[in-house]
Parts: C-alpha cells; structure tokens; sequence
C-alpha cells in the first residue's frame, strides 16, 4: 500500500493526528474483522451486522447532539448522495464483508480488502477524471499478487 500511497507515505517525519486516527482506524478495522469471525460462528449475516450497525447509529446520534451538529435542513440532491454512500458503500459492502467471515478465516478476508483502494481507484479515473500514476500502477500489482497468494493458499488448505 505504501508503494501505491507514493511519496506521501515517507514526506512527514513526524506523525500528525491524521497518522494517530489512520491506525487506530485499521486496530480497530481488525478488531472487528476478528470478533465478526467468531461471532459469525453463532449468529446470521444480518444479525451479526445489525449489532454494531445500531451501535454505531446511537454513538453517532449522541455525537451529533453533544457537538449540535446538524442532521436536516439539507438539499434534497445531498441527502440522495447521503442514501446512495450510505446503501452502496455501508450495507452492501458491510453485509458482504459479514456474509464472507462466515465462510472464510478473518486472515483472507483482511488481505481481500486490501483490493478497495485499488478498486477506488479504478472507480476514480470514469467518475472523477483522475488517473493512475506509473507507482500507482506497481503497488497495485505488487496488492493483487498478495490478494492472489493469500487465497490461492487458502483454496489449498481449506
């Protein structure tokens, strides 16, 4: 990822909050990859998302509250790009990432993921004109041979 991620990765010396949010986001990331898996082992895809789903909502909701945040009052062409983020990228890729940890370990479906910067991307060049560096490129190959590895390895043993 660093190679994709370019000289970004290695111009700071130091870390900012930026970097301290970033991994504390991917502990908690694999936090939460780990106890889906075993909590998969008991419960249905949707009930073992709902949990933390609705977790979630109330943490926010008393965030948004405590900081008077605002959760209405916006154009209807926000709140149509709020419902698509919301049902494309949160419950269909959530009830994807739940339904896999019950069928595959926690360890393939970590390496799995690492395909979404490459699919963003991929999704950038159409949708925002941007386009792929030759380093881009590399790390992008250099994170599908892992991705392949991994789950070729897994087909084997599994």
């Amino acid at each position: 990822m660093a190679i994709i991620a370019g000289k970004d990765v290695f111009a700071h010396s130091a870390l900012g909050a930026g970097d301290l949010l970033a991994m504390t986001a991917g502990v908690s990331y694999a936090l939460y990859l780990l106890t889906t898996q075993r909590i998969r082992a008991h419960l249905d895809t949707l009930s073992s998302l709902w949990i933390p789903g609705m977790t979630g909502t109330i943490l926010l909701l008393c965030f948004n509250a405590a900081t008077h945040k605002a959760l209405w009052g916006f154009s209807g062409r926000t709140y149509l790009a709020l419902f698509a983020l919301s049902l494309i990228s949160q419950v269909i890729g959530w009830l994807a990432i739940n339904y896999a940890l019950g069928h595959l370990p926690a360890s393939v479906v970590s390496v799995t993921l690492l395909g979404q910067p490459l699919l963003t991307a991929i999704f950038a060049m159409p949708f925002l004109g941007q386009m792929i560096t030759g380093s881009q490129l590399i790390g992008g190959a250099v994170a599908l041979t892992g991705i392949a590895l991994v789950n070729r390895g897994f087909a084997r043993t599994g």
